[in-house]
Order: C-alpha cells, then structure tokens, then sequence
C-alpha cells in the first residue's frame, strides 16, 4: 500500500493569527485554500480552518517533532525568541531540565514539543 499524509487540519478560532505563528515558527510558505489556509514545509502540512472552538480541547492537543541536532533545538529556541520581540507579547515555552526539549503554546493553546531525537 503506498499513500501520502493529507494536510493536517487544524480548527482554530484565528485562523490568521494562528497562520503567523506557525508560518514564522516553522518556516511554513503560507498558500490561500479558499476560506482555508493551507501552511506548507517539505513534507508537513497543515490546514487552518477558522471555527469556534472550545479552548479545553485545543490546550489537549500537542504535536511532537524529532530534532536531529543541538544546532536545530537552537534555531527553534532562538524563533521563539524572535516571536516574542516581534509580537511584544510572551510566547509560553519551557525549555526541560536536560535541555533537550522545549514546549512552546501557540495562541490557540496547543502545545508544539520540539525534541532532540535519541538515536
């Protein structure tokens, strides 16, 4: 059987507000998808879809991404850095004790965990 991953719908009620979060902290090219949008980098994709949620559900939900080097959890710390400049507002993060992973809230209150993969 061979397939391929759809886009990833996310339900959001900011759609655009969530769209600049994770286009600057992913490095995603933003592509309008008729009342959707669709965020795109190599093999993820996501699709933003505005619709009132209840933020209980959302702040349930995390996606974990492997990192392959120090240099890459960096990077991630350092746009998380560059979001709250730019933003002038606090991004939530927490970086764990072994400092191998980071978990940063983005405005709808889901959790992205970045982490060194252990190979």
């Amino acid at each position: 059987m061979e397939f391929n991953l759809a886009p990833i719908v996310l339900f959001t009620p900011q759609k655009e507000l969530l769209c600049n979060f994770l286009a600057e902290l992913l490095d995603m090219d933003v592509i309008p998808a008729g009342d959707d949008i669709l965020l795109s980098h190599e093999l993820l994709k996501l699709r933003l879809v505005e619709k009132k949620m209840n933020k209980k559900l959302l702040q349930k939900s995390r996606i974990d991404f492997n990192l392959g080097s120090r240099e890459e959890l960096d990077q991630v710390l350092e746009k998380i850095e560059f979001l709250n400049y730019r933003n002038s507002t606090h991004c939530k993060s927490n970086l764990n004790n072994n400092n191998d992973t980071v978990i940063v809230v983005d405005p709808d209150g889901r959790e992205w965990q970045f982490g060194l993969s252990a190979h």
